[in-house]
């Protein structure tokens, strides 16, 4: 399990096994697309956040080298999750890859960190928003409009 504290002391709980997923989709050759997903979890009175799956590049996403586009049947597989749950299980955060070390967020990456937020507002989570580089992990939360990184993980030296 990677603990992680978030802005105002949230304690983030990321399963190992969400970690090792992601790590499947690092863009170590050249020839590789940009992938992404939505992390899948539990909030529990804003205190703690719990990430225990992600959704992995489906059908109507699209992925180049330098772009990821998530669909929105990313959304209908968490509305699916949320139902079958119990209303438990819902959207924690966004993750993708990008083909450089140590990943920056770029415009692109920001305005759809902005969209997820004003979207899913009713939810009262503060998000998690991760880009996967080809060596370090990267881990952001919003703080009134600005993304703090909150952690990084060493992708080599993980477990």
């Amino acid at each position: 399990m990677l603990e992680l504290t978030g802005l105002n002391n949230q304690k983030i709980l990321i399963q190992s096994s969400v970690v090792n997923k992601l790590f499947t989709y690092i863009q170590r050759t050249s020839d590789k697309p940009e992938s992404g997903g939505l992390f899948i979890g539990k909030s529990f009175t804003g205190d703690i956040l719990q990430i225990e799956d992600i959704t992995y590049p489906i059908s109507g996403d699209r992925q180049s080298k330098f772009y990821f586009f998530r669909s929105s049947k990313h959304g209908e597989l968490i509305e699916d999750i949320w139902e079958q749950s119990g209303h438990i299980k819902t959207l924690i955060g966004t993750w993708h890859t990008h083909p450089e070390d140590k990943p920056t967020p770029s415009c692109v990456d920001i305005k759809d960190w902005k969209k997820i937020i004003s979207n899913n507002i009713k939810l009262n989570i503060n998000f998690i928003f991760a880009i996967v580089g080809i060596k370090i992990t990267v881990f952001w939360q919003n703080n009134n409009g600005n993304f703090i990184q909150i952690g990084e993980i060493d992708n080599e030296c993980y477990n």
